[in-house]
């Protein structure tokens, strides 16, 4: 009788206590750490963020809060002496950079004439960008392998799925699926529902599990890069490739049926990043099939790919455009009164300065110019590094790296580029799931770095190393010292 005949007569609590251990067992061998991280990206993901947990005092969701205690736990275990050993290299210290100049903005509102609600934004404010940091801190020190960083990046891809199929089911059915799914117990909070009649060229515009049809045009279009990156790493380990190539067309719809301009703008900047490594075959073909399909849709009547057309063509029509502009012309004039440290950390008001919907020029108004210089730079040194780590793989192939890791890269890579170009038009920490998505990813290149590691040799060692082999019987991939049984450990 075999083991799963033995399983099936068991009785069903003997069963279900199987699976549980099972389980656990599995949890293990992957890591409390880099699970407990998984979980809080599909809580942020699959659920909006306006449902709260009760009683805490903190008007917090589930993934925030347990953001909050990840970060926490992160900073007991280093007042308790605990090292990992794992080195944040450059995205550390731009990481410590921008978390200095919030501080500085921070300590300077305070000295200013604040009303009373803008110094509860700003003290909010201080305690995200202090819970954020620490979680950066603690997704760095947990993912230690390749395989970690891969199941991470499949959770965020099939999370951003789950709340595109939310996006996909209102514009088929009328249905707000994202207003419905939510944890049992969870307090509403109303004022998240400002945004259920958006429209734009005639048609209402989804908004998923995210908390405006902004947030998920932008978080959708950031997932479509790391699912191409999955869907590829999947390819070269010879593993099935459609489950994730499903998830990531269902991202790519959901940032189509956005309605926004930026989903297609933050695509073309990706795919910049990330086609230049990419074997020519593979840029044809997916760049062939990604015109034919949008040609055909617009072509066979499509409202949604008319509408795009249209948005780009005559405008929205709904005043975005001007509104960004006049927030233009009110920072230039304005900025000149806080201009090195801004007006303090958190405290735009928006019910009396205009809207930018430009985390950059949101970054000035309140942290100034030395705010904006930290910000840009933690963002271009995250694109640098993740570029870099792809193409050091591909180029080095270095035997102890899994070759996987530089499509995970890429594709992170792309995610950023993706962030950059989004910060142009949304005020980015103004949404709770793209902004923790961000700075989770500025983990997952430190954490990417870490992996690799890669110390490229100089050709004359190389070719010198390669005599030496070529004398001893070894191959040349092999370090000096070290057998091929044992070269990976």
């Amino acid at each position: 009788m075999s083991e799963l005949d033995e399983l099936q007569e068991r009785p069903l609590i003997d069963r279900a206590r199987a699976f549980a251990l099972a389980q656990r067992d599995r949890i293990r061998e992957f890591g409390w750490a880099p699970f407990t991280v998984c979980v809080c990206l599909v809580l942020l993901l699959v659920m909006r963020q306006s449902f709260t947990v009760p009683y805490t005092g903190l008007g917090q969701s589930p993934a925030q809060l347990l953001i909050l205690v990840t970060g926490a736990l992160w900073v007991l275990t280093r007042l308790a002496g605990q090292r990992s050993g794992v080195r944040t290299g450059a995205i550390g210290i731009a990481v410590f950079a921008q978390f200095m100049a919030a501080l500085i903005a921070y300590t300077g509102g305070a000295y200013a004439f604040l009303t009373p609600d803008q110094v509860a934004a700003s003290q909010r404010a201080l305690i995200t960008t202090c819970s954020l940091t620490a979680f950066l801190l603690f997704v760095v020190m947990s993912l230690r392998t390749t395989r970690q960083i891969e199941i991470l990046l499949r959770c965020v891809l099939v999370a951003a799925a789950v709340s595109g199929i939310y996006a996909l089911g209102y514009v088929a059915t009328g249905t707000d699926l994202g207003a419905l799914i939510r944890l049992p117990g969870l307090k509403v909070n109303e004022a998240a529902t400002a945004y259920e009649n958006a429209r734009r060229a005639g048609l209402a515009r989804p908004r998923g599990a995210a908390g405006h049809p902004l947030e998920l045009g932008a978080l959708m279009t950031v997932v479509i890069p790391i699912g191409l990156g999955v869907c590829f790493a999947a390819q070269r380990r010879g593993t099935r490739v459609w489950p994730w190539s499903l998830a990531t067309a269902i991202v790519a719809a959901a940032a189509a049926a956005s309605l926004s301009r930026s989903a297609v703008i933050g695509t073309a900047a990706a795919l910049l990043v990330m086609v230049p490594r990419w074997p020519l075959r593979r840029a044809l073909t997916l760049l062939a099939g990604l015109g034919i399909a949008s040609l055909g849709a617009y072509l066979l009547g499509s409202k949604i790919a008319s509408a795009i057309v249209t948005l780009f063509v005559t405008g929205s029509q709904d005043g975005s455009l001007e509104s960004r502009g006049y927030g233009r012309f009110y920072v230039y004039y304005a900025v000149g009164n806080h201009i090195w440290i801004g007006q303090g950390l958190g405290t735009y008001n928006v019910p009396i300065q205009p809207v930018l919907d430009n985390q950059y020029l949101d970054q000035l108004m309140e942290t100034g110019v030395i705010g904006l210089t930290a910000f840009a730079g933690l963002l271009v040194t995250a694109l640098l590094v993740a570029t870099r780590v792809a193409s050091q793989i591909d180029r080095w192939r270095v035997p102890n790296v899994d070759p996987v890791l530089a499509e995970l890269a890429s594709g992170v890579g792309g995610a950023m580029m993706v962030v950059i170009t989004t910060n142009l038009v949304l005020d980015t920490y103004g949404f709770i799931q793209i902004s923790t998505l961000m700075w989770t990813l500025f983990a997952v290149v430190a954490a990417m770095r870490n992996v690799a590691d890669i110390r490229p040799p100089f050709p004359d060692l190389e070719l010198l190393a390669s005599a030496e082999s070529s004398a001893s019987g070894h191959r040349a991939s092999d370090p000096p010292g070290v057998s091929p049984a044992t070269a990976g450990v």
